[in-house]
């Protein structure tokens, strides 16, 4: 069984996502946000961003898929196929688990009031460069996730989403400042600490091994 390690992010995407955090931090404080504002941004991108991971990583298995053991690489009516059920049975799931989060986060966190779909176009142009700012802080692990179809890592932000509900409900009940809820978020979210798996480089490297001796014989 192979154990997970945390280890330093390459410097370049330490400073990239610093840049990023900066960016996002200003661009709150400038546009003076409160909490509100901030967390359905970040409902906003994970649901914008995942979504539209999914859906590239379902376009590039059906235009690039890999070969299926002892079956080749499948038909076009296969890939196709495929590619609808998956899209919809992934607008099902991920959007349902966006639509329960958004109960909870407008229980502790409303917008108004009252739902309504005007707040939509009333929030989206604010929020859009700070979704754009996340999808960037999140650059590298989606753009792996679409080349090596790993349709759960998505989920990664709504994992983070559903942990972070918790700290807003507290944030709520204690009156936090909503610079402490800026700060805590963007903490969680450009954590300059990645996860690494022991033995994949091992596994790597025997494989890599495994193809040189096929391709010598």
């Amino acid at each position: 069984m192979n154990a997970v390690a945390l280890r330093l992010k390459p410097f370049r995407t330490i400073v990239m996502d610093l840049l990023a955090f900066a960016f996002g931090l200003g661009l709150a404080l400038y546009s003076e946000w409160r909490a509100e504002e901030l967390v359905w941004s970040l409902w906003l991108a994970s649901l914008l961003v995942g979504g539209g991971t999914l859906f590239t990583m379902i376009l590039h298995d059906a235009i690039w898929p890999e070969p299926i053991e002892d079956y080749g690489v499948p038909g076009p009516l296969f890939r196709v196929a495929k590619a609808v059920a998956m899209i919809v049975f992934f607008s099902i799931h991920f959007g349902m688990f966006h639509a329960i989060h958004a109960v909870f986060v407008w229980a502790f966190l409303p917008l108004a009031e009252e739902p309504s779909p005007q707040l939509v176009w009333a929030y989206l142009p604010s929020m859009l460069p700070f979704v754009l700012m996340l999808a960037f802080g999140e650059r590298e692990r989606l753009l792996h996730s679409v080349r090596h179809f790993e349709p759960m890592a998505p989920y990664a932000n709504v994992v983070r989403m559903h942990l972070l509900i918790f700290f807003f409900a507290g944030a709520a009940f204690l009156d936090l400042s909503p610079l402490w809820i800026f700060i805590v978020v963007y903490v969680v979210y450009f954590f300059p600490l990645q996860s690494k798996v022991k033995g994949q480089e091992g596994v790597a490297s025997e494989s890599a091994e495994g193809a040189k001796v096929a391709a010598t014989r």
